[in-house]
This record gives structure tokens, C-alpha cells and sequence, in this order.
């Protein structure tokens, strides 16, 4: 009886998922489950040839193997029987080139049962694929940066890496053994408890996160215990005075402490800086030297998805704000050269390709402002942020009757899709969202169902509440089949669908509403479901008057100009003194990133920190004043904003101006405030 390469699969799985079921193997495994049917009494009867117990076979299509089965000679043996394949075996031939920055031929072969002369043919290419990912060799050793290895490490390895967090069907056994003999399981448990902390403080729970995150400090202990550290690092000193820098070596204490390491101050900025790549946390200087193009594109962005939709999301704010912040790390990481590359949000987004090449499309507006392409799995993930808000802003009903956790692999767009998928067509109640890491630390008391778009690795743990339905996040036919026999029923067509604002519209055509907001508040708890408040667009001119702008000769120094800048807003009680204060430290830390260029800047604080009311408020220097960084300006707008989108098309009009040059002509021409307002009411939009 032939013992093949898919059979040791199916034992794989069986170790790693006991019980199990059959439908469950050929899932996973991708395999039929007549297949594993089959396999499974191959393997029984091999077993019972050596008189070891085999495979259970119990109801319902469950499987159990004896847990002492795994402690017997047999398991080493069947393993030998099928050796690695001869891609596997390169992969980890690199892999090992990598992580010990040389290979000895004669003990790699040695340790692999092959021959010279196959390592070395495994070895031809390596050379060049090297150089092209600018990792340097001296005949069998690595003499490029410590920063180029662990990059390319990160590059081709992570998912291996990752095997050591999660099941993974189709692991590299070479590799997960390499890996597991060094990285112990307190290992393990002390980086998912680092990493679960800076998800807790920067609020992203998505995969594509934890997995790099997991990945990287995985590779930088390999490293560190090696002593093969980081030297130095790009833009120190803007990284050393940032708040995450701060945050994550506060909570690199601990990590340090349970793995006995200790971080020096360049690993913990690389850290940082990675970690920047995939969060918007404090300020950023790859974000804020663009950040009024970024404001402009998101908006002009959804107005031309919206064009072409049957719904209107214009004025939603979950989405402006989901893309907002999707944008400031995704230009962080194109800046810096790494990027989230993955067929998973491709296939996400495949059967809506008309909004996928929409936003492809107008993304080339975008490039211009970065320089750089974005890759087909970062579009993707920008369609799914319109694919949750198209969902949202269906109809939907408010009648809820199951529990349900929702676990997702995706980021913030899937999850958001999936879950309004789920909420606008079934009777359920989405308690929460979250990553599959966050399983196991979940509350699941009140729980009636996990409804996963994940395998779960770990789901039999709890084997009678509550019951776990696996789907996809694309709704199948096979999905919508699945959800129904575990009793998730779809709504009717005829079920009620009213949103609030429509009520409170009938509402105030024969009752007087003397608080509106709370009005709408209320009934939303009624109806526990969300409302898009509609959202008035103030235009530039509405904040500008000949009162709003001031005209002085000259100022002592740049800040002199700030706090004359804004010292009408603070009279008129618009903010408080903070805000002046701030924006000068943030100035004198990182630059002057809000000069537009043409002597034209736009002074603004954090949004709605110390700020009681939108305003703008314009300053204009005859004689024009030096800000950091040798920037010359002579007109300043210096703007406060309580909301995300208070002053869009402020902006718009702002950066219209900068660029007309006939507008600054006429300005160097001006003597008075009010030939400046009149000069900026002809020019502007």
C-alpha cells in the first residue's frame, strides 16, 4: 500500500485538528472528500497491519485519532517516507542562506540526505535573484546591510514564518523545523502578547498587520540572537520624536523581559517604522507633505465612484474617514518601499471589477503626488472600503435576533463587508468584528454564533456554544446554503426598511424638534442601527470676510506670524491658546510641511483638539517672513476644524490659488485687507 504526499497531509491535519470531520479536511485541504475518504482507509489499514489503532469513524462524518498515536515510532517514519519536494527543498536552501548570512554546502547536504552537487545546483540563480533584491554576496557569504537581509527575509519568508502562529496546510516542514527549534512557544506567546497590546493602542485588527508585525520580530530575535543587529536607521530623528516610538518602547519592556533579549534603540526605531506603515497614529512626514492633495483626492475620489453607482455615498463620513486613513500609511509604505502584495484581497473584490477599475483608474491623479504605482492588492483594498460603503447605504433592516461574532481574515474593508452584508439580509446581530488572533481572548458569553471567514485552527475549542459556520466573504450560493442550515434566515422582501433621517424628515412636517441631534440619537437606539447625518458643505467664501483678514508690513520670525495668524480666531473664542502653541511645536519638530509652495501656507492644528468652532482666518506679510527649512511665506490661512470634512472644499479652493498665476500677480500688488478679500472672491472657486 502506496503511502503518498496527500495522505501525510491528511495525518498533518488530524495532529493538528483533533477531532475533526470530513467535510472539514477536504476544505481545508482542497482536496474531495471522497478523497479523504479514501485516504483515510489507506492509512487505517496500514495501521492495523503494525496493530496500532487506526482512524475513528463517528457520526456525522467525525474523525478522532488516538492522541498516543503521535508519541509512536511511526510518526518519524511516515514522515521519511515522502521526502520534501525539490521546490520545497530550495526554498529552505535559501532560506537557510538568509538566516545564517552564508551556507556550507557539505552540511546542508548532510542535513538534507542529498548530495553536493544537487545544493549546488539549488544554488545557481542566487546570485543575481540576490543582487536584484540588493542583497550583496562574497562567494558563500552576505556582506549587504542587515537591513536588505531581514527585508528580503521578510519578503519571501513571511508566510513560513507565520506557520509558527497559525495552521498552514501547505507549510514547509524543512523551515517550520528550522524555525520551531529556535523560537520556543514562550517565544511565540510573548510577541502575540506584544502584538495584541499595539493593536489594542493603534486600533487596526487587520491580518496583513499582525502577519508582518509577527513576521518581522520573529526574524529580528533569529537576528539579535545571532548578533547580527542593526546599525542604523533613516530618518532618526524624525522617528525618536514621534508618540509611537515612545508607546512601542514602552511595550517593548515586556516583550524584552519574557524573551530575555534586549532591543537596542535602532531595532525598536525599525519597529516604529514598520509599524508606521500600517497605522495613522500621530504626525507623519510622508502623510503631511501631501496631506491637502490627499484631503482633495479622497473626495474627488468618492465623487467619481459615485457617479457611476445606484447608490449615493456621497456624504458618508465612515467612508471619507476609512479612506483618509487607508491613505496616510499606504503612502508611508510606497514611500518606504514595501507594500501589501496579496491575491486574497484581489479575489475579495473580483466580482465588482467595474468599481475595482474605476478606482484603479482614477488613481493615476494620485501617482503623480507620490511618484510611485500601487499594486493591483492595494487597490483592492480601496475598492473594499467602497464595497462596505455601497452596503451601508442600502436599505437595511433593524430586526435582529441572532448573536454573532464575526471573524475575518481582511482588513477593514472585508470585515465591514461581510458584516453589512450579513446585518442588511439576515436576522442577525453583529456583536463584533474581529481578527481570528483575537479569538481566543474573547468574551464569548453571550455569543449564539462565530460566523468565520477564516479556517479556523482552534474551532473545536468550544464544542457546544457557540457553534462556529465557516463561510466565504463573497456569499456564495454554497454560503447562503450554510447559513441556512444552521438556522440564519434570510428577511423578507416585504420587511419594513425606514432609516431614521427619514423619520425625523416626516417628524418635522407637523411637530416642532427642539433637538434634532438627540432626536436622532434616541432613535437609533430604538432602531440599533446606524444613520448617516446629512452633511452640510460650507464653501471657502462662507468663512471668509474682509474682517477674517489681516494686513501687516512685516513680523519678527515665523512664529510671530502663527500667533498673529490665528490670534483672531482665539479672540472670537473659535480655540484656545493650546492650538497656537501646538502647531508652532509641531512646526519646530518636523518642518514646515503646510507651505504650499509660491509664499502660500496653511497653519492648522490637530482636528477638533482645543478647537470650539470652524474657522479660517487670513494673515498676509508684505515683506515675506522665513519659516523653517528657508520657506518663504507672505500669505497665511490659518484654519481650525471641528469635523473631517469641515474645510474640503476650503482646501480645493486654497490650493486653486496657489497654483493661479495670475492670483500671485495681483497679490504682491495689494496694500490693504480689502483688496486682499476682493482679490480672493475673484479667484476663487
Amino acid at each position: 500500500m502506496k503511502i503518498n504526499s496527500r495522505l501525510l497531509k491528511i495525518v498533518n491535519f488530524l495532529y493538528h485538528n483533533n477531532p475533526t470531520n470530513i467535510k472539514e479536511i477536504a476544505r481545508s485541504l482542497d482536496i474531495s472528500e471522497r478523497a479523504v475518504r479514501y485516504e483515510i482507509d489507506n492509512f487505517n489499514f496500514i495501521l492495523e497491519m503494525n496493530n496500532v489503532p487506526g482512524v475513528q469513524k463517528l457520526p456525522m462524518g467525525t474523525l478522532k485519532i488516538d492522541k498516543n498515536f503521535f508519541n509512536t515510532k511511526y510518526v518519524p517514519l511516515l514522515k521519511d517516507i515522502v521526502k520534501e519536494t525539490k521546490e520545497n527543498r530550495s526554498s529552505f536552501i535559501k532560506f537557510l542562506f538568509l538566516a545564517e548570512n552564508s551556507i556550507n554546502i557539505s552540511q546542508t547536504a548532510k542535513k538534507l540526505g542529498i548530495s553536493r552537487a544537487t545544493v549546488k545546483n539549488d544554488l545557481l540563480g542566487l546570485e543575481d535573484e540576490f543582487r536584484m533584491n540588493n542583497v550583496i554576496l562574497e562567494g558563500q557569504n552576505i556582506i549587504s546591510s542587515e537591513k536588505n537581509t531581514r527585508d528580503y527575509l521578510l519578503k519571501c519568508f513571511s508566510k513560513d514564518i507565520n506557520a509558527l502562529y497559525y495552521f498552514v496546510p501547505e507549510k514547509n516542514e524543512l523551515i517550520y523545523s528550522y524555525l520551531s527549534e529556535r523560537i520556543s512557544t514562550l517565544y511565540i506567546d510573548a510577541v502575540k502578547e506584544f502584538i495584541q497590546q499595539i493593536i489594542n493602542i493603534f486600533k487596526n485588527t487587520d491580518n496583513a498587520f499582525y502577519e508582518f508585525i509577527f513576521a518581522y520580530i520573529i526574524i529580528t530575535i533569529l537576528r539579535v540572537k545571532e548578533n547580527r543587529s542593526l546599525c542604523d536607521i533613516k530618518n532618526e530623528n524624525f522617528l525618536e520624536n514621534i508618540e509611537e516610538y515612545h508607546i512601542i518602547t514602552e511595550q517593548a519592556e515586556s516583550l524584552e523581559s519574557s524573551l530575555g533579549i534586549r532591543f537596542s534603540k535602532v531595532e525598536k526605531l525599525q519597529l516604529t517604522d514598520y509599524i508606521l506603515g500600517f497605522v495613522s497614529y500621530s504626525y507623519n512626514t510622508s502623510v503631511l507633505e501631501n496631506w491637502i492633495e490627499i484631503e482633495i483626492f479622497v473626495k474627488d475620489l468618492i465623487a467619481l465612484v459615485n457617479e457611476d453607482i445606484d447608490y449615493n455615498i456621497l456624504h458618508d463620513e465612515q467612508l471619507a474617514e476609512g479612506l483618509l486613513n487607508h491613505m496616510k500609511p499606504l503612502i508611508y509604505r510606497l514611500k518606504n518601499n514595501f507594500s501589501i502584495n496579496s491575491d486574497i484581497h484581489i479575489k475579495a473584490v473580483e466580482e465588482h471589477f467595474n468599481i475595482f477599475y474605476l478606482v484603479k483608474k482614477s488613481l493615476s491623479k494620485f501617482n503623480s503626488i507620490i511618484c510611485k504605482e500601487i499594486s493591483d492588492s492595494e487597490i483592492a483594498l480601496l475598492t473594499l472600503h467602497f464595497l462596505a460603503s455601497i452596503e451601508r447605504n442600502k436599505n437595511k433592516s433593524g430586526n435582529y435576533n441572532k448573536n454573532i461574532l464575526l471573524v475575518c481574515y481582511g482588513g477593514y474593508g472585508t470585515s465591514m463587508l461581510v458584516k453589512d452584508n450579513l446585518e442588511q439580509n439576515y436576522h442577525v446581530k453583529i456583536e463584533s468584528v474581529i481578527s481570528y488572533f483575537q479569538l481566543s481572548n474573547y468574551d464569548l458569553s453571550d455569543i449564539d454564533y462565530i460566523i468565520s471567514t477564516v479556517k479556523l485552527k482552534n474551532r473545536l475549542l468550544y464544542p457546544e456554544k457557540p457553534k462556529i459556520i465557516e463561510i466565504t466573504p463573497f456569499f456564495s450560493i454554497e454560503d447562503q446554503k450554510t447559513l441556512e442550515e444552521n438556522y440564519i434566515f434570510k428577511k423578507k422582501n416585504n420587511e419594513i426598511r425606514v432609516s431614521v433621517n427619514e423619520i425625523v424628515t416626516i417628524v418635522k412636517k407637523y411637530a416642532t424638534i427642539h433637538n434634532p441631534e438627540s432626536l436622532n440619537h434616541e432613535l437609533v437606539k430604538i432602531f440599533n442601527k446606524e444613520t448617516l447625518y446629512p452633511a452640510k458643505e460650507n464653501k471657502f467664501m462662507d468663512y471668509i470676510s474682509p474682517d477674517k483678514i489681516q494686513y501687516t508690513e512685516s513680523v519678527k520670525d515665523w512664529k510671530e506670524s502663527i500667533f498673529l495668524a490665528g490670534s483672531d480666531l482665539l479672540q472670537s473664542g473659535y480655540i484656545n491658546n493650546s492650538y497656537i502653541e501646538e502647531i508652532i511645536n509641531v512646526t519646530e519638530t518636523f518642518g514646515a510641511y503646510f507651505v504650499l509652495g509660491n509664499k502660500i501656507a496653511i497653519p492648522h492644528g490637530q482636528l477638533a483638539k482645543n478647537v470650539y468652532k470652524n474657522g479660517i482666518n487670513i494673515l498676509y506679510i508684505k515683506k515675506p517672513v522665513t519659516f523653517p527649512n528657508n520657506k518663504k511665506v507672505s500669505l497665511i490661512f490659518f484654519m481650525a476644524a471641528l469635523e473631517k470634512n469641515a474645510h474640503l472644499n476650503s482646501l480645493a479652493s486654497i490650493l486653486g490659488l496657489a497654483k493661479n498665476k495670475n492670483f500671485l500677480l495681483s497679490l504682491e500688488k495689494i496694500n490693504n485687507n480689502i483688496e486682499l478679500f476682493n482679490l480672493i472672491e475673484q479667484y476663487s472657486e
